[in-house]
């Protein structure tokens, strides 16, 4: 039960390090934009695909965030069962 907690919790910060990046892309995009190195309609395009991805990661964070959560629900759930055991 650890060993999955312990995976989801990385497999989740793996995600966040993603949203990040992706972020830092946008705002390196949006430079490129100001400074004139990007033309508008490439900066939507550009745009518009690093929000999907950011987008995708959000799905698959809150789908991790779930998991944790009822693992450590389990987890908690045997820990007390085992208490009670004990006493």
């Amino acid at each position: 039960m650890g060993k999955a907690i312990r995976g989801l919790q990385t497999m989740k910060d793996n995600i966040e390090a993603e949203m990040i990046m992706f972020s830092n892309e946008l705002k390196i995009l949006e430079k490129d934009l100001a400074a004139g190195r990007v033309v508008l309609a490439e900066y939507q395009s550009k745009k518009a695909c690093i929000e999907d991805l950011i987008h995708d990661c959000q799905e698959r964070l809150d789908d991790k965030e779930t998991k944790l959560m009822i693992k450590q629900q389990e987890l908690d759930s045997l820990l007390k069962d085992s208490q009670n055991i004990i006493l």
